[in-house]
């Protein structure tokens, strides 16, 4: 399935190129359909990097903010576990 989303990206970024080929041509006569597409691969790295480096880890930490700041369920059962689990490590002797 990926494929076909390469190929509808790759076939829309050419649609881009031929349909803004009049405006462009007398100002940027050398760019081509290869620098085009290899610009638009660029700027598509860059577009990701900044996902991964920036909003990505801002996303988590706001996610882990919410989840404990509202008092989530699960942190409830996570803590009646923990204490379970010492129980039987007590028993077990294991501490």
């Amino acid at each position: 399935m990926p494929l076909f989303g390469i190929v509808a990206y790759t076939m829309s970024a050419l649609t881009l190129y031929t349909v803004t080929l009049p405006y462009t041509k007398p100002i940027m006569s050398w760019l081509n359909p290869q620098i085009f597409m290899g610009f638009i691969f660029l700027l598509c790295l860059f577009a990701m990097f900044i996902n991964y480096k920036f909003l990505y880890p801002s996303y988590f930490k706001f996610l882990n903010q919410q989840t404990y700041a509202h008092e989530n369920p699960a942190l409830e059962k996570l803590k009646v576990i923990e204490e379970n689990q010492n129980k039987i490590m007590k028993k077990l002797g294991i501490e």
